[in-house]
């Protein structure tokens, strides 16, 4: 079995997204968020990761969580990348002329928090916070350093 990284812990959305919100949160998770996507999505690329988003929303809309997939990477930059673009007061697609998403379906009025706990396969545990739209992330415990086999030592 591979190891993969795990994250345990939910962003809390305030107010809850909407339903259009969440269905196109959904939808844009996985290969459609891509880079190779962008720009011919004609969604905002500035600060897009170069890979696929594993955030999506509870279906309450209530809070942002990992989807479980696997190699799931830049995660924090993901993490920031959602509330710039299509969450906060100030998301970018509210500017974005060629976006093929009606913007006029979001409401732009999003405030994020929480934390979420990040386990590396190779055993560091970070910790991603979100505090007013402001995304954190921090080193809570490094990998303790792999343990040497005995070695002889020569007696003179």
């Amino acid at each position: 079995m591979a190891q993969r990284t795990e994250f345990t812990g939910r962003i809390a959305i305030d107010p809850p997204l909407n339903r259009h919100e969440i269905d196109f949160l959904v939808a844009f998770a996985g290969p459609a968020s891509g880079p190779h996507r962008s720009p011919a999505d004609g969604l905002p690329s500035r600060g897009r990761p170069l890979s696929w988003c594993q955030w999506v929303p509870t279906a309450d809309g209530t809070a942002l969580v990992w989807n479980g997939g696997e190699c799931f990477y830049f995660y924090t930059e993901w993490l920031a990348y959602l509330i710039d673009t299509f969450l906060s007061r100030r998301a970018r697609l509210q500017r974005a002329s060629r976006a093929t998403v009606p913007s006029t379906n979001f409401t732009f009025d999003h405030v994020l928090g929480g934390t979420v706990d990040v386990r590396t396969p190779a055993g560091t545990l970070l910790r991603i916070t979100v505090r007013d739209n402001h995304v954190q992330e921090c080193v809570v415990v490094e990998p303790s350093p792999a343990v040497r086999p005995p070695r002889d030592v020569a007696v003179s």
